[in-house]
């Protein structure tokens, strides 16, 4: 995404293709990481055609084994994304937080060293903190 948004012939090439801007990592976000991922996921195809065609993009093509990488991130991050939301706002309890850390904390806990690169966890789609645990 980095190489598509360096030059703006290829991040407007990008948009009209997709009619989606490339998104990249923010320190200062905390889920920048997983929308980056959620948007390349998004564009696959199109990434996977233009890594070739643009020469300023094949010094960071990816491969399938990228793919499956960055895939993998972004189901792991998941979880990340949905206790940080729940959790944002002014109507958040300090009990809320506390959960969503443990939470956090177990699900990274229980990712193999292995699986932290290649997990295949899927988050449950419930709205309530403490079920997120269960």
């Amino acid at each position: 995404m980095k190489a598509i948004k360096s030059t703006r012939r290829l991040a407007q090439k990008f948009k009209s293709l997709t009619g989606l801007v490339p998104v990249t990592n923010n320190s200062t976000r905390w889920n920048s990481y997983y929308r980056m991922f959620e948007r390349a996921l998004a564009c696959h195809e199109t990434l996977s055609e233009w890594q070739w065609k643009y020469p300023e993009m094949r010094k960071s093509a990816l491969h399938k084994e990228d793919w499956l990488v960055i895939q993998n991130t972004y189901d792991f991050l998941k979880q990340f994304l949905v206790l940080t939301k729940e959790t944002e706002g002014n109507e958040s309890t300090l009990e809320q937080v506390i959960v969503a850390m443990d939470c956090l904390r177990i699900h990274y806990d229980e990712a193999t060293p292995e699986a932290r690169v290649r997990w295949q966890y899927s988050l449950p789609h419930r709205t309530s903190i403490k079920s997120l645990c269960l």
